[in-house]
This record gives C-alpha cells, sequence and structure tokens, in this order.
C-alpha cells in the first residue's frame, strides 16, 4: 500500500496512437489495486481524460452478517466477502487475477462460503454441471474445467464427491444430484481398480496432489510415502468418499449400493487402523512401511471414524503439540482446540495481547513465499495459502466432530471460522510483501554505499571489449 516506495508487478498494455481520438478498453477485465499510466510523447502533445472503471462480478446477494464489539471483525467480514465476490464470475475461479481458473478444490470450498453467505445456489449448481461435462473415459473428472487444455489432478475427483454430498445437505435438491451419481460410481470404481493386494491404493495415477507444504516439496505436494508404498491420506480420502456415496445412495433410494460402498469403506479404515496406528507416538504414520506423521492424516483419521473417541482426541492433540511434525495447518484455534492457550507462541511463555490471537506471526517458513509471490503476481500467490486452507478446513471438521455433534449451528460455525482465517491471511501476504520490498530497498542501498566492486573483462563475438561489474 506505499505509492511512492512500492512497486506495481501486473499485466501490462502498450497502445501506439495514430494522431486520431481513441477509446481503450481490454478485451477481458482485469483484477487490480493500483493502476500506472505511463505516457512517453515525440514533438505532438498527448491529451488524456481521466480512465473510469466498470465492475463486473456475479450478482452475489449477501444475507449473513456479523457483529462483534471488535471493529476488526466487521473488516474481515467485509474482506470476506468481497474475496468470495470477486471469485465469482461466469464460473467460480480460485483467483481473480492470475490463473482464473475453476478448480474443484477450491470451488468446493467457495461454494460452502456461498452456501452460508445467502441463500443463491445457482453457481454451486452450474459447477457441478461444469465437472460432469468434464468426465474422462479413463473415470476421473478435470482438475479444472472450463479449460483450454486436460489437466487431470486425480485426487480432486473425491472433491467432486464431497462437493455433491454438501450440496445436497444444504439444499436436498436431489433431482440434480441424482443426475450425477453415475459419475460418483464411475470415480470410486477407478479408485477400486487401483487397490493392491496389501487391499491399499497404491499409485492412482496423474498428479496425486493433496497439500503445498515444505515436507512434500521434491515431490510437487504429493505424499512422500506414495514413493514406498500406500498413503494414509489418499487412502482415508477415498474412504471419506465412499461414505459420501453410501449417503447419496440411501438418500437416492439405492440401498445395495449404499451397502456396497459402506463395506468398501470399512475394508480400507481398518487396513489403516491396523497396520498405519503408532501407538508410542499415538498417531497414524503416512504410510504402513514409512514413519512420517501429519495433521492431514489424523484429520481424515477423524473424519472416517476410527478409532473410539479417546484415540480421535489423541491423535489430534499430539499432531497439533508435536514439535517434530511440520505445521502446515499451526493456527491458534487449533491449539485451543488442543488444550493450549490461543494467544501464546510455541514455546514462549510471554502473553501476548487477545487482539494478536487471530493467527500466527508473518515470518518463519512464510519468508521465502514472498520471493515467489512477487514473481507469480498477488492471486495466484494464494494458491499455497489456498490448499493450506482446504486442509485447514479438514482439520476444523474433525475437531468439530470432538466437540459435538454435527449440527446445522456447529458447521456454520466452522464456516465462518475458515473464512476469518482466509482473509487474515490474504492480509498477513500483503505485508509481508511490503516488510520484503523494503528489505530489497534496504539492501540494495547497502551494497551501492559500500562501493566495492570487481571488474570482469571479456571479449564479445565483434571482437571489442565487454566490462561486467558486480559485487
Amino acid at each position: 500500500d506505499d505509492v511512492e516506495n512500492g512497486e506495481i508487478v501486473g499485466l501490462t498494455d502498450t497502445i501506439v496512437l495514430n494522431g486520431e481520438e481513441l477509446a481503450y478498453e481490454p478485451f477481458w477485465y482485469r483484477t487490480f489495486r493500483f493502476l500506472r499510466i505511463h505516457v512517453e510523447t515525440a514533438e505532438e502533445a498527448l491529451e488524456m481524460e481521466a480512465p473510469t472503471f466498470r465492475k463486473t462480478g456475479y450478482p452475489l446477494q449477501t444475507k449473513s452478517w456479523v457483529k462483534s464489539s471488535k471493529p476488526w471483525v466487521r473488516e474481515v467480514w467485509d474482506m470476506s466477502v468481497r474475496t468470495l465476490e470477486n471469485c465469482m464470475k461466469e464460473t467460480y475461479m480460485d483467483c481473480p487475477y492470475y490463473e482464473q481458473m475453476q478448480f474443484i478444490m477450491d470451488t468446493r470450498l467457495q461454494a460452502m462460503f456461498t452456501y452460508v453467505a445467502g441463500s443463491d445456489v445457482r453457481m454451486a449448481k452450474k459447477a457441478l454441471k461444469d465437472f460432469h461435462y468434464s468426465m474422462l473415459p479413463d473415470g476421473l473428472i478435470h482438475g479444472k474445467y472450463p479449460s483450454a487444455y486436460c489437466q487431470v489432478i486425480s485426487t480432486f475427483s473425491l472433491h467432486y464427491i464431497y462437493m455433491m454430498w454438501e450440496y445436497y445437505e444444504q439444499t436436498k435438491d436431489l433431482e440434480t444430484v441424482r443426475r450425477y451419481l453415475p459419475d460418483m460410481d464411475i470415480i470410486l470404481g477407478y479408485y477400486d481398480r487401483k487397490i493392491g493386494e496389501d487391499g491399499l491404493l497404491g499409485r492412482i495415477g496423474f498428479w496425486e496432489f493433496v497439500d503445498w507444504q515444505e515436507a512434500w516439496k521434491e515431490t510437487g505436494g504429493m505424499p512422500a510415502a506414495l514413493q514406498k508404498g500406500p498413503s494414509t491420506i489418499i487412502n482415508l480420502m477415498y474412504a471419506y468418499a465412499l461414505e459420501c456415496g453410501a449417503r447419496l445412495n440411501e438418500e437416492a433410494a439405492r440401498p445395495g449400493m449404499a451397502e456396497e460402498y459402506r463395506a468398501r469403506q470399512k475394508k480400507i479404515v481398518d487396513i489403516v487402523d491396523g497396520s498405519c496406528w503408532d501407538e508410542e507416538r499415538g498417531m497414524y504414520r503416512e504410510g504402513p512401511a514409512f514413519s512420517q506423521y501429519s495433521q492431514h492424516a489424523q484429520a481424515w483419521a477423524v473424519l472416517n471414524g476410527l478409532g473410539d473417541k479417546e484415540k480421535q482426541r489423541r491423535a489430534l492433540k499430539n499432531a497439533l503439540q508435536e514439535k517434530k511434525i511440520r505445521h502446515v495447518l499451526n493456527v491458534p484455534f487449533l491449539r485451543h482446540m488442543s488444550g493450549s492457550e490461543p494467544w501464546k507462541r510455541p514455546g514462549c511463555t510471554r502473553r501476548r495481547k487477545r487482539t494478536s490471537c487471530v493467527g500466527p506471526p508473518c515470518r518463519g517458513r512464510d519468508a521465502p513465499l514472498v520471493r515467489r509471490n512477487r514473481q507469480m503476481g498477488e492471486a495466484n500467490a494464494m494458491r499455497g495459502a489456498r490448499c493450506r486452507y482446504m486442509n485447514l478446513f479438514v482439520c476444523l471438521q474433525a475437531c468439530a466432530r470432538q466437540t459435538g455433534p454435527g449440527t446445522r449451528c456447529e458447521s456454520r460455525r466452522i464456516w465462518n471460522i475458515c473464512r476469518i482465517w482466509k482473509a487474515w491471511h490474504r492480509l498477513r501476504r500483503a505485508r509481508l510483501r511490503l516488510f520484503m520490498r523494503k528489505w530489497k530497498k534496504d539492501k540494495m542501498t547497502e551494497i551501492l554505499q559500500a562501493g566495492s566492486c570487481r571488474t570482469k573483462v571479456g571479449r564479445r563475438k565483434d571482437g571489442r571489449t565487454m566490462r561486467q561489474r558486480g559485487r
């Protein structure tokens, strides 16, 4: 937000005038916060009128509201609604600036936000139809659709099934859901064909993406356990899709299919419970023969009902408190659910102000993301945050299982917490970018003031001498 010292990075248009009057408008909408107009003239002067802007988007009617004694709560709510509005055009979009694509995992989240914001479910209904049209002969849907080219993210097909169930749960529109039940059968059939001799899913093909996190950086967001055998997370994601499918089949009067899906789900979770549980650590391993632990696996285990309540509580608590686990979802709310004080940092005894307990401090592992953000654009940089946020939602669902029955009121509370977290995360990234810009400027000033440099002399192809200067 620093107009004088900040940088403007984004799309540019170059207009060459022919001396006549011209009214210019881009061919596609642009997302921006600041606009810079740079004019170069020759001998003739240029007369330019002030630019005007038109806002476009889906006519979202927000009927929900939030009241609080703290003014920042209202500001975060408004920011959250504005984010949802900017990601709704003729389809949902993962971000309004960079990719502008309808990814199924992002779309599922945005649809749930839409259910909370108002009663208009037409966009969610259309999204189900879009992904229905993207079904491939192999038995999976496109990771994003509509799109100019095909990209298959095999785990995203499971989110299509989750979204079906959540749409029916919110609308009771059985006629729409019944149309897509064959898609669900095809997807679950594809996964069933990938089960190995040990009774678990192995490699399922295409991009087996789960989350962007440091521990899986070399595998492109795929669980590292896949390199050694089955992945606990992907098996439990498949099991939860079977559970959602069983519920939909029961509502659609298909008791035979519901019974089959539940039998397949029970078989998966029983094998995972028996082969992946580590009694000493009190958590589920990332694979039967892979001694890595994550918050993702514990959250999916709770959602699938593995073990009794005490075992589930123990797994979640250990996942949130153990320092050796990479805390992708390390937020104060989750630490509060596990029994620790939300206004304290991990390993810190000094009490912080309660007003700052909305999220963790903005430094540490997030700093490298800022450099990537500046190259890829502000909105695209939120892709990594959105994936982390998706898994935050999964963990919040698991915590809700521990705190009480999954009532509609409880669900709305979880949705609102998720939305506030997302808005806070965007605000934190903006502050990080400003900090890094200032740091880079100070560093360059320090280098220039030092004045020490070395000179390299080389030869160009034309024979002339070339000098290169550097630190």
